[in-house]
């Protein structure tokens, strides 16, 4: 018989096996050796401005989110804060309501939702936004993300608080906060940083 040339016997009762793809499933997430994990350090800040509505004396401005990547590694796409806005304060139960209004579209940051949210702390005392670097941030980098705050009154009559928490650093599931990163930042509108 050449040598080229095989033979298979098949046994009675049996057949030919195809392997079988499963696919759709998703893969294993990638784990971190410590040599791997590398740190990642943010400097958060607050700001904002008050003003006063010439058609009707109202108190309009707006609260700034920023982040410094104060490190030399970029933070991944998809890191993330979460943004809550907190009312304490304001003279009646719904006419009188803050209205959060995320400024998109913008060149650095998403934000969800991306609608206007009013909050009031008779009614809905608290309103969040998750705001996302959908690009990530190169290091020593500084993102800021704006929010137009309106009032039905003056700021004096409101109080309303700007919370920052940090969520996730996206994609880059080897990344930890340094000791010197800051997670949660507060400041009050019209008011100094907490």
């Amino acid at each position: 018989m050449p040598e080229a040339v095989s033979r298979r016997l098949l046994l009675a009762g049996t057949a030919w096996t195809v392997p079988v793809i499963v696919v759709g499933q998703p893969a294993a997430a990638a784990t971190c050796s410590p040599g791997d994990i590398v740190p990642r350090t943010a400097d958060l800040g607050i700001g904002g401005s008050v003003g006063t509505a010439a058609a009707n004396g109202h108190s309009v401005g707006t609260m700034t989110f920023s982040v410094r990547n104060t490190g030399t590694a970029a933070f991944a796409p998809g890191t993330t804060w979460k943004v809550a806005f907190v009312s304490t304060k304001a003279p009646s139960p719904s006419a009188k309501d803050i209205n959060v209004t995320p400024r998109l579209p913008s060149a650095v940051f998403t934000a969800t939702p991306a609608t206007t949210q009013a909050v009031n702390p008779n009614n809905v005392g608290t309103v969040s936004f998750d705001v996302t670097l959908p690009n990530g941030l190169a290091g020593q980098s500084t993102a800021t993300f704006t929010f137009d705050i309106a009032t039905q009154t003056g700021v004096g009559a409101t109080e309303l608080r700007m919370d920052v928490t940090f969520t996730s650093w996206g994609l880059d599931n080897c990344s930890s906060a340094s000791a010197d990163s800051q997670q949660v930042l507060s400041a009050f509108w019209g008011q100094t940083v907490t």
